[in-house]
């Protein structure tokens, strides 16, 4: 009997030890808990992205709906995911060509690759921002700023 409480108690130890240490090393941002952390540029990318890569059309215009757009700039929001889809996979597929030439080996493609897509959701926001309304741009971005409690991302991410 002993022994037993002796083998629990190590169980605990190492099991909080285990759990201390994940928690420590934990470097995640979770918007449900600081949404405030999450920047815009990473909010937008992750929205656009999204919503952008959604193949089933019907799930895409009902989760468009959600933002409360108009007709008009719910349509400006589809060409703009079009325009934003068409550049992200080229921009994709370059950098997994770049990869397969260089066998993995050019580590700095990948620094590249996220100034890139930063660039592109940077172009899509200027994008919308011209050819919505502007309550319309409003919308979208206080639909962006509530998609953050949905969001973890890296803490590199967050700086």
């Amino acid at each position: 009997m002993k022994k037993a409480i002796q083998v629990l108690a190590l169980l605990v130890v190492g099991v909080t030890a285990v759990s201390a240490q994940h928690q420590h090393t934990s470097n995640q941002v979770r918007g449900m808990n600081t949404p405030e952390r999450i920047p815009d540029h990473v909010a937008y990318r992750l929205v656009l992205t999204s919503l952008a890569g959604d193949d089933n059309l019907n799930a895409r215009d009902e989760r468009i709906r959600f933002t409360g757009l108009s007709a008009a700039d719910r349509i400006a929001l589809t060409d703009e995911l079009g325009k934003f889809r068409i550049e992200r996979d080229a921009l994709r597929n370059a950098y997994n060509q770049h990869q397969i030439e260089t066998e993995g080996r050019d580590t700095a493609s990948i620094q590249q690759y996220v100034v890139d897509v930063a660039a592109l959701v940077e172009r899509s926001r200027k994008r919308l921002a011209a050819n919505l309304t502007a309550a319309g741009f409003s919308r979208l971005d206080k639909f962006v700023q509530g998609e953050k409690v949905h969001m973890t991302i890296s803490e590199s991410e967050a700086q």
